[in-house]
């Protein structure tokens, strides 16, 4: 029988066109010489070779491309474990990324004693422009606050590097002894006060330094050292510190 056209049931042409032939992979819908492009309804296409019902268990179905492909399962990092009673234990190891920021601090060494040394370069410069101040009187207010604070900054690191208990303790104790301190000089500043009112050259001076010298009064009950001295100095020329007794 000749045919103008391959009919359905034969559709596809012999190598040297003289006959029709069938698709050569089972149920297979559409074939090209012996490649199925599409399985019927039901199956699924192996490279284009074969029709199967379903895929392999390592495998699923790709509708794109129409085949099974190997599956991919991800690196969980997820080890198991059998013991003994044949009991599966599954224990999954996550790495969770480092976050934290490494940040270096950079400390001036000895800051106390760098002031300390600027301030006596200060004084000393004051000191060869002006031949009345006194040396002693101007340093020591200056110097004695800059070692009180001193111990009570190292007081306190080191009380935050204790355990909770030893916080409490010495935290009280710190407190303690700068209340004391401020006690005891409040007392001085009273009988000083009311020794330098008898004088008529204190009686002449405060009207015109009243804001200064209670400053000077005020940094003499918080620090150690007897801050009305300074008013003696005669310190950098200041009128402040000019002060003499009669």
């Amino acid at each position: 029988m000749c045919y103008l056209a391959c009919p359905t049931i034969a559709p596809y042409t012999s190598a040297d066109g003289q006959s029709c032939l069938t698709c050569s992979v089972s149920n297979c819908q559409t074939c090209s010489a012996e490649l199925c492009i599409a399985c019927q309804l039901g199956y699924f296409n192996i490279l284009k070779t074969s029709c199967i019902s379903g895929c392999p268990t390592n495998q699923t179905y790709n509708s794109t491309s129409l085949n099974c492909e190997v599956t991919v399962i991800p690196n969980n990092t997820t080890n198991t474990t059998n013991n003994t009673n044949s009991t599966t234990n599954t224990t999954t190891n996550t790495t969770t990324p480092d976050t934290t920021t490494s940040v270096k601090l950079t400390f001036v060494p000895l800051p106390y004693l760098i002031v300390t040394l600027v301030v006596l370069a200060v004084i000393a410069v004051g000191k060869l422009q002006h031949q009345k101040m006194t040396f002693s009187n101007s340093v020591l207010p200056f110097v004695s606050c800059l070692c009180f604070y001193t111990a009570i900054t190292n007081a306190l690191m080191a009380i935050l590097n204790t355990s909770p208990i030893s916080l409490t303790v010495d935290l009280y104790l710190l407190i303690g002894g700068v209340g004391l301190t401020v006690i005891l000089n409040i007392l001085n500043q009273i009988f000083v006060c009311t020794d330098l009112r008898r004088d008529p050259a204190y009686q002449e001076f405060l009207p015109q330094h009243y804001c200064g010298v209670g400053t000077v009064m005020l940094l003499s009950i918080i620090s150690p050292f007897k801050w009305v001295q300074i008013i003696h100095s005669n310190c950098f020329g200041f009128s402040l510190f000019g002060l003499v007794l009669s």
